[in-house]
Order: structure tokens, then sequence, then C-alpha cells
């Protein structure tokens, strides 16, 4: 999935680098996007990260520990 520059900038913001896209639609509104975050643990090493902007845009971003 290729994402635009703005999507890029708003999931940047949102979470720390190095997480993986896993679901969702990444909004467009950028850096003054206002997003919030809550994590789930899946496994014992991975965890799921689920954001949410004002927008109503929703996506998942992943890792693993």
């Amino acid at each position: 999935m290729a994402f635009s520059d703005a999507q890029l900038e708003t999931m940047n913001n949102a979470s720390p680098r190095g997480l993986h896209f896993n679901t969702g639609d990444p909004c467009e509104c950028g850096a003054d996007a206002d997003v919030s975050t809550c994590s789930s643990r899946e496994y014992s090493d991975s965890m799921v990260y689920k954001h949410k902007c004002e927008c109503g845009a929703r996506w998942q971003t992943w890792t693993e520990g």
C-alpha cells in the first residue's frame, strides 16, 4: 500500500518511528492532527497500537519487542 506524504506525516507524528502499518486508513491531517492512541499486548513480544484522529480516521500499527 502506498501512502501520500500527508498520510505518512500523520502516522509518523502519531507514533514512534519503527512501527509497522497493520490495518486501516490513515488520514491526511498531517502534523496538526490530534490523534489518540491506545495499545494492547497481542503476544508476549508484540504490541498493537490503535490510532484515531479527530477527523474520524482509524488505523493500527504494530511492533515486535
